[in-house]
């Protein structure tokens, strides 16, 4: 298939790309990105690079020529910069995300896969291990606005036909995230033992988290573009919660260190506890997360070293 990623010069796109080239599929990786070096490592033939702004139709357009499907990973804030502009993130991506839509049912996309947030969309919930049936409650900007894209997808879908399918990610690590996009606890705990800084967190380390390879997610993303997908809504992650106290003991195991730990007060935006019930998938698309959170942390830790 011909495959635009749309943010594929990003952390996860990148890996997505990845996989997408190894199991034979034409991509195009458009993104602002795209006039940086490059963050992927095996550029070929296969790959064709579009620099753009999504949120540009007449850019749009030109990226979605010829295209089968479409992967959107592109978001240009984090929970914190989208509590502290709310109304900026909805005019560049939730306004930018339904005018891709328009175009993807101009130009015939035969599917359109969306990255959301499993770790915000469900909010405060008090389920153990939460399931795709189980009520949204998002608490941040961030979550409410994944949330919208979600609703206007199914719109399309009833409205044009437009076949798609959402991808409610937990709590991604590994290799190529940016230590300072302000996400990404593994990624920066480890950075942060390898140049000798402590290591700083919101709270006081109880806040647990589903955290999961890169690698797992790119070849979910992958499989959602491949398969069919009846449920169109999907839960990706490792089906376990962890406590960041855990996770600097594994960071500690791993790297025979024993780093300085600051604790930050609490930010109210921060949900207590996220684990994703990731069963769906499984039974569906028969996904299952192969890199565990162990050798997770040493391949990243590997990365960070340059080894």
């Amino acid at each position: 298939m011909n495959v635009l990623v749309v943010g594929g010069h990003g952390f996860i796109g990148s890996h997505v790309v990845d996989h997408l080239v190894t199991r034979g599929h034409k991509v195009t990786v458009f993104d602002l990105g795209c006039k940086r070096p490059s963050k992927l490592p095996g550029e070929s033939d296969k790959i064709t690079m579009i620099a753009g702004d999504f949120t540009k139709e007449k850019d749009l357009e030109n990226a979605f020529a010829g295209i089968d499907a479409v992967i959107h990973l592109a978001w240009s804030t984090t929970p914190a910069t989208a509590e502290r502009d709310p109304e900026d993130d909805i005019r560049t991506n939730v306004l930018g995300t339904i005018l891709m839509l328009r175009i993807a049912i101009r130009h015939g996309i035969k599917k359109f896969i969306f990255a959301s947030s499993g770790g915000t969309v469900y909010g405060a919930n008090d389920i153990p291990c939460i399931a795709e049936d189980n009520k949204t409650l998002p608490i941040c900007t961030y979550g409410v606005n994944k949330l919208t894209v979600e609703k206007f997808l199914e719109v399309f879908r009833q409205k044009y036909g437009l076949d798609y399918a959402v991808l409610r990610a937990a709590n991604p690590y590994g290799e190529r995230q940016d230590i300072n996009s302000g996400v990404g606890a593994i990624t920066k705990f480890l950075h942060c033992v390898v140049h000798g800084e402590p290591i700083e967190i919101w709270g006081d380390g109880s806040i647990s988290r589903d955290f999961f390879y890169v690698g797992n997610l790119a070849e979910a993303f992958v499989l959602a573009m491949e398969k069919t997908t009846p449920s169109y809504i999907y839960n990706v992650g490792s089906g376990e919660s962890r406590t960041l106290k855990e996770i600097l003991r594994l960071v500690s195991e791993v790297t025979g260190t024993s780093p300085k730990i600051i604790y930050n007060q609490s930010r109210n935006f921060d949900v207590n506890h996220v684990c994703l019930n990731i069963s769906r998938i499984h039974r569906e698309l028969g996904w299952v997360p192969t890199v565990s959170l162990r050798e997770g942390i040493y391949k990243t830790y590997k990365w960070l070293l340059g080894q």
